[in-house]
């Protein structure tokens, strides 16, 4: 979806538009010279496109960002998905235009450097594990403008058919957020029953508050395949408690309660 666009640009063309993630609306642009060679195709659109600073919480390490440009990334797979090609497809290409592969923004030193050329396992891995829901959309979009700018121009440029009409675009970060407010929805309402009818027998020097081995116990009750051993962590992670339980202290005090206790404190 196009969206209006400045009046002033350094560039010859510029596209501003917004996308849609999980019911969260966000902007995009991107932005195209038209120095072509003779006979342009769409790599030489791309070639000829730029970026402002978007990278949508690009949560690479630092090394990774300084030696490849996110958007390196993003024309590599706006390429991909014009062509509706595989990875191993696109490492072939790019390993085989050096040049190509320098103007995307890969660290290409000579016109017949191919060391600079991204893997095919990288480029999976890339787009698979480490772009999020709003990168992945972000680079779909701009590819249809980037399609839609090159037919403009009279320029070649491959159908979109990499773009199914409906995606599940549902992350997993968005379910994880969905089973947090559950369990500090149930929480809430089961605390003042828990804390004030529960206890644990522990020694009276304890350092850890008692409410913090419960909120813990919920915590990872509610989520499937945690465990007291990985758990303990996301909770210290999440709960922002100075002091939590660890895994062993856990299980321990838990498990000192038999069933008649816990039965005798309903």
């Amino acid at each position: 979806m196009s969206a209006i666009q400045p009046a002033q640009s350094p560039f010859d063309h510029d596209r501003f538009f917004t996308f849609t993630v999980n019911d969260e609306t966000h902007n995009g642009s991107i932005h195209f010279l038209t120095h072509y060679a003779e006979k342009p195709d769409f790599v030489e659109v791309l070639r000829n496109s730029f970026f402002r600073n978007e990278t949508y919480d690009d949560a690479r390490a630092d090394w990774h960002r300084n030696t490849t440009s996110f958007h390196a990334w993003v024309k590599a797979h706006m390429l991909r998905l014009a062509w509706d090609c595989q990875e191993t497809l696109l490492h072939h290409f790019l390993k085989s235009f050096p040049t190509v592969c320098r103007d995307f923004g890969f660290p290409v030193e000579n016109n017949r450097d191919t060391s600079g050329a991204p893997s095919q396992s990288r480029l999976w891995e890339m787009w698979n594990q480490e772009f999020t829901d709003v990168q992945r959309e972000y680079v779909r979009t701009a590819t249809e403008e980037a399609l839609a700018f090159a037919r403009e121009q009279g320029i070649p440029a491959p159908d979109p058919v990499f773009r199914p009409k409906e995606r599940d675009i549902t992350s997993k970060r968005s379910k994880q957020r969905l089973v947090a407010e559950k369990t500090k929805e149930v929480w809430q309402q089961a605390k003042p029953f828990v804390t004030d009818t529960f206890y644990l027998k522990r020694a009276e020097n304890s350092v850890i508050h008692e409410n913090a081995f419960w909120e813990q116990h919920a915590y990872m009750g509610m989520r499937e395949n945690m465990y007291a051993q990985s758990g303990q962590h996301s909770f210290y992670i999440d709960s922002q408690r100075d002091r939590t339980p660890s895994a062993s202290n856990h299980r321990y005090q838990i498990g000192k309660l038999t069933v008649e206790e816990t039965r005798s404190m309903l």
